[in-house]
């Protein structure tokens, strides 16, 4: 932003030119610090997908009949070009709509693996697999995606079940570049799926797509606020 004037500025305009280049350094320390340098997301299927990495993430589908067996599959990427060492998150879910079954980490994140189903509480505690191998590896970076896991459920009911993935919480299971060390979960993009079970008013892939716009319209604008709030602390101090 340019600030420039014939005349001498006086204390009102020097302070506004002020004000103007520290609200842009402070939209630019946002706009990098708060980009997203990791990816997870999951998708349903009625079988697996057979693959552990992708040159895209692979479509969804968004139905399926009560008592229905149907698979859902982890995926994340990175943009960081040593790629990613291990993935880790909690996923929750409508208990009274659908059970975990079992729990299959893939060929790429088969090392320290772990993941507790509960079931009353609708949610897979510490989901986490690495990779062990070079960082030449590369596994997971964007736009490729890499599988971690996958999850066999049932539909139990039916409904609008939301398959939503978040941080673990846990000192121990994180998400990590390797070579580099774990990614702060303050710049992961944890994603979510709506799918619809049984016979409820369907949603058209229309209707699911705009209701993602705004779940991540709505994302955005949290964590814009979240970041420029601690940016703002961080600025003027």
């Amino acid at each position: 932003m340019k600030c420039t004037t014939t005349l001498r500025p006086g204390p009102m305009r020097r302070a506004g030119c002020r004000f103007a280049i520290a609200i842009a350094w402070l939209l630019l320390v946002v706009s990098t610090t708060c980009a997203s340098t990791g990816e997870v997301q999951p998708i349903a299927l009625s079988a697996p997908s057979g693959l552990d990495s992708a040159s895209s993430l692979p479509a969804s589908q968004n139905h399926f009949d009560v008592g229905a067996t149907f698979y859902v599959e982890i995926w994340a990427q990175t943009t960081h070009s040593n790629g990613l060492s291990s993935v880790s998150l909690d996923l929750t879910y409508e208990a009274n709509l659908a059970n975990a079954m079992t729990i299959t980490h893939s060929s790429l994140f088969s090392a320290l693996t772990n993941g507790s189903i509960d079931n009353g509480a609708g949610i897979i505690n510490d989901l986490s697999g690495s990779h062990l191998g070079p960082c030449t590896d590369a596994v997971g970076v964007a736009p490729a995606w890499a599988r971690m896991a996958v999850i066999k459920m049932t539909a139990i009911s039916r409904g609008f079940l939301v398959l939503a993935s978040a941080p673990t919480g846990s000192p121990i299971y994180g998400t990590s570049i390797c070579g580099i060390g774990d990614i702060d979960p303050a710049q992961i993009a944890f994603g979510e799926y709506t799918l619809a079970l049984g016979n409820v008013p369907a949603m058209s892939e229309w209707g699911l797509t705009i209701f993602a716009l705004a779940l991540t319209v709505a994302g955005s604008v949290l964590l814009r606020i979240r970041c420029v709030g601690t940016r703002k602390i961080t600025l003027f101090t």
